[in-house]
């Protein structure tokens, strides 16, 4: 009987410290519950609507990448782009100030400038056509499905899980050689690109005069003159070898405002006069920061899993559900 009653209380004993231990690393963690629903504004339509997050989630998987990639990679593509749009939802709920005014109230928006890129399922048919639909749309659709309630985070934390479509220099850049923040997942990582080869390899030709004008009208310090050779004084790159810091005349100006200037695809490009015109020779598509959309298709394709493509472009984070 003493031996009954001595292993009843080991194991009253063992289950309390369990429950401590386990109420302990709860209060350590995130509680992490998706909502059902959110409120979009949509642009076109200029209204808001309490749209379910998964076929939200759906419409913006099939805008930011090709149908036709890898399955792993528009898997990774879903994760990444769930995580993002439930950052913003935490952060709207904790203050609504934070949103964008052109969200009118909303937690996101269809406008990709701010938010992630959606297409309507109604305008996935009249680009694409009904044939298209149910061969890849149904597709895209299993992938989100399949993942669903997956998200990403660091510390128990949801990450900002930005991407875009092409890193130009074959590696990401640190967040803080683009933005100011500097977070700790969002680290240079090498990136399978071959830009040449898939179309992220642009050039932007533009007129002395012109170049000449805008970059005075924007920097008045750079005081460019009629003497060509003294434009271009140098360049500064970052660990993912996009333009840092230029200098241009007598301003030192940083490579992302010089692709918001001229409206060039990424910040990883290279510069030459050529008779009366400035050639830009960009590589690349988006800041660079982040899932690469390219170098994850083509992770997925020498057989990595989505797990593994997030893992890579989100350094030190964990997959939950």
């Amino acid at each position: 009987m003493k031996k009954i009653l001595l292993i009843y209380i080991s194991s009253m004993i063992l289950i309390l410290i369990v429950s401590y231990i386990l109420t302990f690393k709860d209060k350590n963690m995130t509680t992490i519950k998706l909502p059902k629903s959110i409120k979009v504004y949509y642009n076109e339509e200029n209204i808001i609507k309490e749209t379910d997050f998964e076929e939200y989630l759906k419409c913006v998987v099939s805008a930011e990448v090709p149908a036709e990639f890898n399955k792993e990679a528009i898997k990774a593509q879903a994760v990444a782009a769930r995580t993002y749009i439930y950052n913003k939802y935490l952060k709207f709920n904790e203050d609504p100030n934070t949103a964008p005014i052109e969200h009118k109230d909303a937690i996101v928006c269809t406008n990709s400038k701010h938010c992630c890129a959606y297409y309507s399922k109604e305008k996935l048919e009249k680009i694409h056509g009904k044939e298209w639909m149910d061969k890849y749309y149904s597709k895209i659709c299993k992938c989100v499905e399949e993942t669903k309630g997956e998200i990403v985070t660091y510390e128990n934390q949801p990450i900002i899980a930005v991407f875009h479509a092409s890193s130009g220099g074959c590696r990401t850049e640190n967040s803080e050689d683009v933005w100011s923040s500097n977070l700790p997942y969002l680290t240079s990582v090498e990136s399978p690109e071959e830009d040449k080869r898939t179309g992220y390899y642009t050039e932007v030709l533009v007129t002395c005069n012109e170049f000449k004008n805008k970059i005075n009208e924007k920097y008045p310090d750079a005081n460019l003159g009629d003497d060509r050779n003294t434009w271009i004084n140098g360049i500064k790159y970052t660990t993912g070898k996009s333009v840092q810091y230029i200098m241009i005349g007598n301003a030192e100006i940083k490579g992302t405002e010089i692709r918001a200037l001229f409206g060039l695809k990424s910040a990883c490009f290279e510069v030459s006069i050529l008779n009366d015109n400035v050639l830009f020779k960009v590589s690349g598509s988006g800041h660079g920061v982040g899932l690469s959309q390219h170098g994850a298709n083509i992770m997925a394709n020498k057989g990595k899993d989505y797990k593994e493509i997030l893992k890579w472009y989100y350094k030190g984070t964990e997959i939950v559900k």
